[in-house]
């Protein structure tokens, strides 16, 4: 009889044991390594479950702006500067299933350059009466973030594109004070929502 109890009791310890661990003891760490790269002066329109603004990245000086970034913890973006960062990149082996698989870390801002002022710079809305606000006559903000001035005219355009649903690709240049709102040159293409991206971005 003792026999048998002892045998009950350790399976119960090994079993809560198994338990215990299953949620912990045999997770893979996570992977990381070390990367540098050049954060673009503008942010530009990515989707992931919805439109935002993400850092427009690459991963070398000479190299075309092919990447995006949400976020960097620890770092603090300004519009109207190109950046040079090292980065810490960690992949998760249990992302969240509303999140991404890597985490970004900023391990070392090596350099941070002014934008000249005559750069023109493209900024596409893709979903107007959400990502265009009306901040003053003359003022607009995209996905309530970043401010625009507009002529008169121009104000008026995008007004009634918001109001028909009119998405739109913005002409833009810094102003000299990079955190104040940028300069709208034109608005270089519009079209309704759902042709947008193959009449204006292709």
């Amino acid at each position: 009889m003792e026999k048998k109890n002892f045998g009950r009791h350790m399976f119960w310890v090994i079993f809560s044991a198994f338990i215990f661990c299953s949620s912990g003891c045999f997770l893979i760490p996570n992977q990381t390594e070390e990367k540098v790269v050049y954060i673009k002066h503008t942010k530009g329109e990515c989707r992931g479950m919805v439109y935002s603004l993400c850092m427009i990245t690459k991963d070398r000086t000479n190299g075309s702006y092919d990447g995006v970034y949400g976020y960097i913890n620890g770092f603090h973006y300004e519009w109207g500067y190109n950046y040079k960062l090292l980065i810490e990149i960690e992949t998760l082996t249990n992302p969240p299933t509303d999140g991404g698989s890597e985490r970004y870390t900023l391990l070392q801002q090596k350099d941070k350059k002014l934008e000249p002022l005559a750069t023109l710079f493209e900024i596409s809305v893709s979903e107007p009466q959400r990502l265009i606000l009306l901040a003053s006559g003359t003022e607009y903000e995209i996905y309530n973030e970043k401010k625009f001035t507009c002529s008169p005219a121009d104000c008026t355009t995008i007004g009634e594109n918001i109001n028909l649903n009119i998405a739109m690709l913005f002409e833009f240049t810094h102003n000299a004070n990079p955190t104040q709102p940028l300069n709208l040159v034109r608005i270089k293409c519009s079209a309704p929502v759902d042709t947008f991206a193959n009449a204006c971005l292709l």
